[in-house]
């Protein structure tokens, strides 16, 4: 579906969107930690890494993505900023592939340019961006752009064997394995594929091999999923999620359209995004508008248009459609995770693409110099980048999290330095409220300063005094730590889990 090759002069517009968004998101290598963040770490130093990577998080298979923080945690240790420049580069990359897929599909490096610009700078991104947890969606965001980059890529002469077929397989196992929206993704990409791509042997191809994979991807959840429950017994969090497959289809589709709705107000609504609810009445007008805008296109386009507009759809609702079945509970009790940025990462890329069809269409019919066109889009990045920068929220770096770790680490050093050579020190064991409104309340999980400790000191000793935290017997004996929990956790009695 490659369309005509613009200039190289106007290809370069993808340093635009790329130097933007790397100075709207430059600020989060000064982020910490926070919430999720800490249970991952407590679960790989207090469980080891098989527990870890098979143990379904909120429902999620994140094998691929623990891997890759157990790989940062033997190289780095706990020092953020790492952490975060992996975040940081991968956004980018998806910047690019957005670009490249767009440009590739349209012809259009400007087009290509405010969409991804749009895109990568948009305020919504920070959800994902800030919160290194959530790195298996961006992860699996940037390898669904690669491949869509090779879809659009793919020329007249382009071949696809067993060894390429392989590597898509390879590349599919890793986006289900990356985050839970990963499993609508691969479901959909035949569909998509077969949309982007031209009529020809090649196309039936790739997506048969996608189509293949579509049916494995689910069914290596599900497996790994049952293998969890089998050795380890079933979560409750993953029951809940469970329970999405019992709703009835109108609710998950009334659910399913409010997060696109929010999908299209935080792509357009740039920083005032955050105050338009909905529905209401600046909601209405801004979902609207974009819908009534797709439609007129696609109905006054050619195929190639169409077919484009119809892959960002379809990837678009693959994207909501896992997060819809897996929060539905949620979503039927009030709490309102379709405004929840974190969840609109991937599902953002898709809106961008459709809007990247839709400005092609646009710049096509209406007729300019390519000078001043060049201007126009460099204006609208200016716009972005100023906007962003002069009138958005700041980066939340997580500040209070990193002071209640400070605190909690200097209490346990004053506590072993207040004792006797040889002692042993007791120290209440204390809430950690950094890790979040659920964990907190899940001692059994998350065991307080205990689990803090896990994290920030190697062993149980501190200069000769071993260490000791004095809970209530319910958390001493609900606790699920395996390896130093059960040896940190007394009661006031004495008794150990």
């Amino acid at each position: 579906m490659a369309a005509a090759e613009p200039p190289t002069r106007e290809r370069a517009l993808v340093l635009v969107s790329l130097v933007v968004s790397a100075l709207v998101y430059l600020p989060i290598l000064g982020n910490y930690f926070v919430q999720d963040d800490f249970f991952n770490f407590y679960n790989l130093l207090d469980h080891g890494l098989f527990w870890f990577l098979i143990y379904p998080h909120g429902g999620h298979s994140l094998v691929v993505r623990d891997f890759i923080w157990w790989v940062l945690y033997h190289l780095v240790g706990l020092h953020p900023q790492a952490y975060f420049v992996t975040m940081l580069a991968t956004h980018l990359l998806v910047v690019w592939l957005l670009f490249e897929t767009i440009r590739r599909a349209t012809g259009s490096a400007r087009a290509a340019c405010v969409s991804a610009t749009l895109w990568g700078s948009a305020p919504v991104q920070q959800g994902a961006l800030g919160f290194y947890a959530v790195y298996g969606y961006v992860l699996a965001t940037a390898l669904v752009a690669w491949l869509l980059y090779r879809l659009t890529g793919f020329g007249e002469k382009a071949t696809f064997g067993p060894f390429a077929a392989l590597r898509w397989a390879l590349i599919l196992l890793a986006v289900v394995t990356s985050f839970g929206v990963g499993i609508g993704m691969a479901v959909a990409l035949p569909a998509v594929a077969f949309l982007l791509l031209p009529r020809s042997p090649l196309r039936w191809r790739v997506v048969a091999t996608l189509g293949v994979m579509a049916v494995i991807c689910p069914l290596l959840y599900w497996s790994l999923v049952h293998l969890y429950a089998r050795l380890y017994g079933m979560t409750m969090e993953l029951a809940v999620v469970l329970t999405g497959r019992g709703f009835p289809a109108p609710v998950l589709l009334d659910f399913t359209g409010r997060l696109a709705a929010f999908g299209v107000i935080d792509l357009l609504g740039g920083v005032l995004a955050n105050r338009i609810d909905f529905p209401s009445a600046a909601g209405d007008v801004l979902v609207g508008g974009y819908l009534l805008l797709v439609v007129i296109v696609f109905v006054c386009s050619p195929s190639r248009t169409r077919r484009l507009l119809l892959a960002g759809l379809v990837l678009c609702l693959a994207c909501y459609a896992p997060i819809a079945l897996g929060r539905v509970m949620f979503f039927r009790i009030g709490i309102r995770f379709e405004a929840m940025p974190r969840f609109q990462y991937g599902a953002t890329f898709a809106l961008a693409i459709m809007i990247g069809a839709v400005l092609a269409r646009l710049g096509a019919a209406v007729r300019g110099s390519p000078r001043a066109w060049n201007a126009a889009v460099l204006v609208v990045a200016g716009v972005l980048l100023i906007g962003n920068l002069g009138f958005g929220s700041p980066i939340d770096h997580h500040a209070f999290a990193r002071d209640e770790v400070r605190h909690v680490v200097e209490a346990i050093r004053a506590a072993a330095a207040a004792a006797s050579p040889g002692d042993d020190v007791y120290i209440r064991n204390q809430t950690f409220f950094a890790v979040g409104p659920v964990m907190r309340q899940r001692k059994d999980l998350f065991p307080g300063w205990a689990a803090v400790y896990v994290i920030f000191f190697p062993d149980d000793v501190i200069d000769g005094r071993r260490i000791h935290f004095v809970s209530d017997a319910t958390v001493v004996a609900s606790v699920q730590g395996r390896r130093r929990t059960p040896g940190l956790l007394v009661t006031a009695d004495g008794e150990r889990p």
